[in-house]
């Protein structure tokens, strides 16, 4: 049995609001409702648990998509409603399924507090697909194709220091110590992927191309 909920709950204020009359009786404009909805939602991802703009922004998509299909007002949702839109993505890239429901589960579990609407649903597993590595000899030659100093400082960077590609363009000139040959990345992510430290080899470190005199490296 489902657990009633809490009267100081934060989302009753925009549950509440603005009813219109039908046949049938008074009822909620859900697309008033979710629209304030998703703009509390959005807060609460990147203050409450600090989510990253990227995650906020997929989280936020997935909901209002699922929400324009299904009709109906958030406390209205149930676990069929869940089930008959994941089914749509049954066949999907594993990727796409699991990002999805993380946005479901951040909504529903985390934002609504009405965990029993996803905890029966599970993320898929992901396949193991070896890797294709390129031959020194093709690095070499995608190198030199890139007739760009920018993007050949990037491509050094990433070679060499193992950054992730947000990771190395949010980079600024304090960033990195060409005499350390060491590279601090800013925190760009959720919290699940840490770095520290990091290392560029001699040829990122001595290349000229690296922009001194940009406060940024763009792309």
């Amino acid at each position: 049995m489902r657990n009633s909920e809490p009267q100081n709950d934060p989302q009753e204020q925009i549950l509440g609001s603005e009813a219109v009359s039908t046949s049938t009786g008074t009822s909620t404009t859900p697309t008033a409702e979710v629209e304030d909805m998703l703009r509390s939602f959005e807060d609460f991802c990147r203050i409450d648990m600090h989510r990253s703009d990227r995650t906020v922004e997929n989280n936020s998509y997935w909901i209002k998509r699922f929400f324009d299909s299904v009709k109906k007002s958030p406390r209205e949702i149930s676990d069929q409603d869940v089930r008959e839109y994941l089914g749509k993505y049954r066949n999907s890239p594993a990727n796409t399924y699991a990002n999805i429901l993380k946005g479901f589960k951040a909504f529903f579990r985390d934002f609504m507090r009405m965990p029993w609407v996803v905890e029966s649903f599970r993320f898929p597993s992901t396949p193991f697909h070896p890797k294709t590595v390129p031959s020194r000899e093709q690095i070499a030659k995608f190198y030199h194709a890139l007739n760009d100093s920018i993007a050949e400082t990037i491509f050094l960077v990433l070679a060499s220091a193992g950054l992730r590609k947000n990771e190395a363009l949010s980079l600024r000139i304090g960033d990195v110590d060409l005499e350390q040959r060491t590279v601090i990345p800013r925190k760009g992510y959720d919290g699940a992927k840490n770095t520290w430290a990091t290392l560029l080899n001699e040829e990122a470190a001595q290349a000229k191309k690296i922009p001194r005199n940009s406060e940024r490296i763009e792309s």
